[in-house]
C-alpha cells in the first residue's frame, strides 16, 4: 500500500484502516478460503456503493459514507470467527495509535 497525503500534513494509507489491519494481520488470521472470497466481495460491494455515495452533496454524503463503513466493517466481523475477530480488533487498536 502506497502513503498519501492527507490535509494536515498527515499521513493515510490508501485503502482505509480497516484494509491496512486485515493485511497486516492476514498471516495471523489463517482465513479460509471462502473467508478470503467474502472479505473481498465485501470490499468490492463497498468500491460500488462508496462511488455512488461521494456523488452526493456535503453532510449527507459524510453521514452515508460513515453508514457504508460501519457496515463494510459489520460484514467482515461477521465473516470471521472469534479468535479471528479479536486479531483484528488488536490490530486496528494498534494502528490507530500508531497514527496517533
Amino acid at each position: 500500500m502506497e502513503l498519501s497525503d492527507k490535509p494536515g500534513g498527515e499521513k493515510k494509507q490508501k485503502g482505509g484502516r480497516l484494509k491496512q489491519a486485515l493485511k497486516a494481520a492476514k498471516s495471523t488470521l489463517n482465513l479460509s478460503a471462502e473467508q478470503d472470497q467474502k472479505i473481498k466481495e465485501i470490499f468490492r460491494s463497498f468500491r460500488e456503493k462508496k462511488q455512488a455515495v461521494t456523488q452526493q452533496d456535503g453532510d449527507t454524503m459524510n453521514d452515508n459514507l460513515s453508514s457504508l463503513k460501519k457496515e463494510r466493517k459489520q460484514q467482515i466481523m461477521a465473516v470471521l470467527n472469534d479468535e479471528q475477530k479479536k486479531i483484528l480488533k488488536d490490530k486496528l487498536k494498534e494502528l490507530k495509535g500508531s497514527l496517533q
